[in-house]
């Protein structure tokens, strides 16, 4: 009997982001929201997280061809007051939810100092790294915390060594308060 030989082919992450957004919008999902899963899905991927990368692309689709995820839900806001506001999710594609609710709460932040939002009916999220990452481009202090990643390593995939550090952040507004980074062991002191 003959061995198997493996063959490992590299697929760049522009072109898999394609694909997969191709694939939600082949199954009727609207352009912008098979973009919001592909860049969330490949992102997954990219950081090494790939239990909830491109794992969840097959049960989406046929989550979708089932009628369990809605394509074309109706995300509405059902409650807005403050800095806070809820989301109906519509028991469409979870990140798609999720993405809306964070850029939300980012726009809340920016007028109130904090904004919370939450997604009802909903489905799979994925993990919470590429809200988090959202919440840190949207400003508010969050951008410097992606610098202070990229600048120490810290955006690279779980196992490396210099994840083991605790960084030091530097809070734009001077706050004491202690920040989780990626959970618990990893917290993080925002001066």
């Amino acid at each position: 009997m003959a061995a198997q030989t493996q063959v490992e082919t590299r697929v760049s992450a522009g072109r898999l982001e394609g694909f997969v957004r191709d694939l939600f919008r082949a199954a009727g999902v609207p352009g912008d929201d098979a973009e919001t899963i592909a860049a969330a899905v490949v992102g997954q991927e990219i950081r090494g997280l790939t239990t909830h990368g491109l794992r969840m692309v097959d049960w989406n689709l046929k989550g979708l061809a089932e009628g369990r995820i809605r394509a074309t839900p109706d995300q509405a806001v059902l409650s807005d007051h403050g800095i806070t506001a809820v989301i109906e999710g519509d028991h469409g594609v979870g990140m798609v939810g999720c993405m809306k609710a964070m850029r939300l709460a980012i726009a809340k932040a920016r007028e109130g100092g904090i904004g919370i939002a939450l997604v009802v009916r909903n489905n799979h999220f994925l993990a919470a790294t590429p809200y988090c990452l959202e919440a840190a481009k949207g400003g508010n202090g969050g951008d410097r915390l992606l610098q202070h990643q990229a600048r120490h390593g810290l955006s690279r995939g779980p196992g490396k060594s210099d994840r083991q550090q605790s960084p030091r952040l530097r809070h734009p507004h001077g706050g004491g308060v202690t920040h989780s980074l990626q959970g618990p062991s990893r917290a993080a002191n925002l001066e």
